[in-house]
C-alpha cells in the first residue's frame, strides 16, 4: 500500500495521509488514471480494461410539453445510490373541532400529490369529517390552500415547511396567530368571536387549549400585538397573540407536548428502500427534471421540465455500486447515513433489449465510524471460487462468517458477472 500512495502521490495531491480520504474517490480516481495510461500505452488493452470496469446508461429525456424524446449513452464506472431519499416530510398543525391540537409530520412518495389528497389521508387517519388547511405566508397573511394546491409548491418555499389543517372552520370564528415566546412553531387557532372579544375568557381558553387546564401554567401573560381584515379569508379577522410567562421559556416545548402522529400520502405505495435491489429499482425509475434541472428542448427551443429514464445498455464485468452514505446538509456540514441496506450474494439486472445479467458478490469496503473520525477495512471472498469470506483491517488478515458481511457500515460493493440469462 505504501509504494502505491506514493506512486499515487505523483499525479496528485488530493489524498494527503494525514487527513481522513474518501475510499470512493480514491477508486474512481485510481481507475480513472489507469485507463488513461492504459490508452497513451497499448489501445487493445484499453479497450479490454474499458470493458471490465465501464458500461454505459442508455439515458431517454421526453419533454413535458412537445413530447419530444432525446436518447443517448452515457458512460459509467460505477453506479452511485442515494440510500437517505426518505420521502419528502412536511409539518402541519392540526386543530380539530374538539380544541384538540395534534403536531403531524406527513410523508409523500411525489411531490405531486396535492392538498386535496393530503386531506383526505388526514381525515382517514384521525376519522375528521372536514378539514381547511392554511399557510402563513411572508407577508404575514393567511392564506387558505384550495385542494389543487401541489406540495411541491409547498416544499419550495424558503420558510420551514409548515400548514395549519382546522377542522369545520366557518365564517363566524376568528383566527388567532399564536407566537410562543422564541419558539419557531407558531400556531393557527380558530375560536368562536365573542370568546376572543373577552381577554379573561381569552386566556382561560388559550391556557385549557395549551395547557390542559385554566389553571396550569403559572403566571403566564397574553398579549394582542395587533389586529387585521384577512382579506384571503372572507373577511375573517385575525390576530397576533404573543403568550409569555414570568419562567421564561415555559412555552417553548409546546411541540414535544401535542399529540404527534405520522400521516403518511404514497400515491405509488412504495416503502422506504431498505434493499439494494429497492435502491437500484428507484435509480432507474423516471425522474422529474425541474426547476434548476429543467432540461433544454431542441424543438420548444428553452427550458422546460422533463421526464428523465435511466437504462442499462451495457453493464460491466466489474460492477461497483456505491452507496452513498455521507450529505451535505444546511451551512455544508456533513452527515453519515447508517441506515443498513441489505444487498444479495447474486445480484440480477435487466439490460435495455431485456437480456438478463447475473453478478456475484467478491468483495465490499466498509466505512466505521463518521464524518469526523473513520477507519475503512474489507471483505473479500476467497480465491479461485472459494466460499469463505476474509476480513482485511490494515495489515491484520482474519476469516469472517457470511453473517457479519451485510452491515451498516458497507460503503462499496463489487459484483463481477457471471453469464447472461436470455431474454
Amino acid at each position: 500500500p505504501h509504494k502505491l500512495k506514493k506512486a499515487i502521490d505523483i499525479y496528485t495531491d488530493q489524498f494527503p495521509a494525514n487527513k481522513q480520504c474518501d475510499a470512493h474517490e480514491f477508486l474512481t480516481f485510481l481507475i480513472d488514471k489507469l485507463y488513461e495510461e492504459a490508452l497513451s500505452a497499448d489501445r487493445k488493452v484499453a479497450e479490454e480494461f474499458y470493458g471490465n470496469c465501464y458500461g454505459q446508461f442508455m439515458s431517454t429525456i421526453q419533454c413535458m410539453e412537445c413530447k419530444e424524446v432525446s436518447a443517448r449513452k452515457e458512460a459509467f464506472m460505477c453506479i452511485s445510490l442515494p440510500i437517505d431519499e426518505e420521502n419528502d416530510r412536511l409539518l402541519v398543525l392540526l386543530q380539530t373541532a374538539s380544541l384538540h391540537l395534534f403536531c403531524l409530520s406527513c410523508k409523500f412518495d411525489d411531490e405531486d400529490i396535492t392538498i386535496g389528497e393530503l386531506k383526505e389521508e388526514i381525515s382517514k387517519s384521525l376519522i375528521i369529517a372536514e378539514l381547511s388547511v392554511y399557510i402563513i405566508t411572508n407577508e404575514k397573511d393567511i392564506k387558505q390552500l384550495p385542494n389543487n394546491t401541489k406540495i411541491a409548491h409547498i416544499l419550495a418555499l424558503d420558510k420551514p415547511w409548515k400548514l395549519y389543517a382546522i377542522e369545520h372552520h366557518s365564517v363566524s370564528e376568528t383566527f388567532l396567530k399564536v407566537d410562543i415566546g422564541k419558539s419557531d412553531l407558531p400556531l393557527l387557532l380558530s375560536l368562536p368571536k365573542d370568546l376572543i372579544a373577552n381577554a379573561k375568557q381569552l386566556q382561560s381558553a388559550l391556557k385549557r387549549l395549551l395547557c390542559g387546564s385554566a389553571e396550569s401554567g403559572g403566571q403566564s401573560g397574553f398579549s394582542l400585538t395587533g389586529q387585521r381584515v384577512c382579506t384571503t379569508c372572507s373577511g375573517v379577522v385575525y390576530y397576533n397573540v404573543e403568550l409569555r410567562s414570568n419562567r421564561g421559556s415555559h412555552f417553548n416545548d409546546l411541540a414535544s407536548k401535542l399529540i404527534r402522529k405520522d400521516i403518511e400520502v404514497l400515491k405509488h405505495k412504495t416503502s422506504v428502500k431498505s434493499t439494494l435491489e429497492d435502491c437500484l429499482n428507484s435509480f432507474a425509475c423516471n425522474e422529474k427534471l425541474r426547476g434548476s434541472n429543467q432540461w433544454v428542448c431542441e424543438i420548444c427551443a428553452r427550458r422546460t421540465e422533463a421526464y428523465k429514464q435511466l437504462n442499462y445498455f451495457k453493464l460491466p464485468q466489474i460492477l461497483i455500486v456505491h452507496l452513498k452514505r455521507f450529505k451535505i446538509q444546511c451551512k455544508m456540514s456533513r452527515m453519515k447515513i447508517f441506515k443498513l441496506i441489505k444487498f444479495p450474494e447474486l445480484l440480477v439486472l435487466e439490460r435495455s433489449d431485456g437480456v438478463k445479467e447475473r453478478f456475484k458478490l467478491y468483495a465490499v469496503i466498509n466505512h466505521i465510524g463518521d464524518t469526523e473520525r473513520g477507519h475503512y477495512t474489507a471483505i473479500c471472498r476467497e480465491e479461485n471460487g472459494g466460499t469463505g469470506w476474509v476480513l482485511f483491517d490494515d495489515n491484520k488478515v482474519s476469516g469472517v462468517s457470511k453473517e457479519n458481511i451485510e452491515t451498516s457500515n458497507a460503503y462499496v460493493l463489487f459484483y463481477e458477472k457471471l453469464d447472461n440469462i436470455h431474454k
